[in-house]
């Protein structure tokens, strides 16, 4: 066994692992998946896992199986447990997913869907992330950490640096890496904490609730 086949496996391995804690929160209630994010995720990971592998991801391609497994059984318990975006951000994002999804229709060359793939993929990461901020205590920490973990591992597995092998496994690391930045930064107490609301806070992430809650005390 090759050194990057052994790192494939293993960041396959904690893909698979990240979705256990994630789930488990599902279901206790703790962890509300944004169902825009994740139904994409679902439909976007289950084309990329074939797309990649044709694009000749070779053993990186695994943590790509892995993704549309746990996207897939995340979406569908989002459409029970998961929450529904209502802002202009989740509109715009949801309206640039479905755009994205018109050329990537178009296109046969395996590369240039992928890279579509990461574009309509990247709509979807926004409401997800802006939540996390928000509200940290509705996602997962340890999911969202050992997805990240399992990422970086997978750049192991990378064996030619070509934009169109190494695009999506830097794309993965830097998005999962993203959520879990968020979510250890913002802690649910200092979610709490009132912020300062300047304009292009609330341009991008909306009025905080503890800005709320004081108004409505008013």
């Amino acid at each position: 066994m090759t050194l990057s086949h052994a790192a494939g496996c293993i960041a396959g391995a904690l893909v698979l692992a990240a979705a256990v804690p994630y789930v488990r929160a599902i279901l206790r209630r703790e962890t509300k998946p944004h169902r825009l994010s994740w139904v994409v995720w679902a439909f976007v990971s289950v084309i990329t896992a074939a797309t990649y592998r044709a694009s000749g991801g070779a053993d990186a391609a695994l943590v790509a199986d892995a993704l549309a497994c746990t996207t897939s059984a995340v979406a569908l318990l989002s459409l029970r447990y998961g929450v529904a975006g209502s802002s202009w951000v989740d509109g715009v994002c949801a309206a640039g997913a479905a755009a994205s999804l018109v050329p990537w229709l178009a296109f046969h060359d395996a590369p240039r869907a992928l890279y579509l793939d990461i574009l309509v993929d990247l709509f979807a990461l926004v409401p997800t992330l802006r939540k996390a901020w928000r509200s940290p205590e509705s996602e997962n920490r340890a999911g969202w950490a050992l997805s990240a973990a399992g990422m970086s591992v997978n750049l192991i597995a990378v064996a030619d640096w070509s934009l169109r092998i190494s695009a999506y496994p830097l794309y993965c690391l830097v998005a999962t890496g993203s959520v879990a930045l968020v979510l250890q930064i913002r802690t649910p107490a200092r979610a709490a904490l009132p912020l300062r609301q300047t304009a292009l806070r609330r341009f991008l992430w909306g009025r905080s609730p503890a800005i709320l809650r004081e108004q409505r005390d008013v």
